[in-house]
């Protein structure tokens, strides 16, 4: 009886260890910090997705902008910019002073393309005022990959 629970505490730690370790569930991603040289050599910006693989059921790439307080009020503008080839996309803007709320990006821009997956990312330029066309640096998501829709 012993060994029976012995054997079932052990299979089910190794059973949680896959499902909590295992690296296909960690589809959230965070870009690298990237530096917005217009704004101050300190200001640095990052980029949260809410997936690195988007199916065919999504309808959208959630994303938000963070920076590291030392930028100040920063204007953006997004676009979910297609790897090899572009596409007049729609874009969200808008300015924050320290993180934005969840912003929506649609995936089907992709709808026309016959390839099996298309690689994508958040691009994001940035300006100082609303009403600049001055852009001051530019900010990239992490590589996301969208299945034909």
């Amino acid at each position: 009886m012993k060994k029976i629970v012995k054997l079932l505490a052990v299979s089910l730690g190794v059973l949680i260890s896959f499902i909590f370790l295992n690296p296909n569930n960690a589809q959230a991603a965070t870009s690298p910090w990237q530096k917005v040289s217009g704004a101050g050599s300190a200001c640095k910006v990052r980029i949260w997705t809410d997936a690195t693989t988007y199916t065919k059921r999504a309808k959208t790439v959630d994303f938000t902008i963070e920076q590291n307080g030392k930028c100040g009020k920063l204007y953006y503008t997004a676009i979910l910019a297609p790897d090899r080839y572009f596409v007049s996309a729609p874009y969200v803007d808008g300015y924050f002073t320290s993180k934005t709320p969840i912003k929506k990006l649609s995936v089907d821009i992709f709808n026309f393309r016959s390839l099996d997956t298309t690689r994508a990312r958040v691009e994001v330029d940035f300006t100082k005022s609303k009403s600049s066309t001055r852009n001051i640096g530019v900010a990239k998501s992490n590589w996301l990959y969208i299945h034909p829709q």
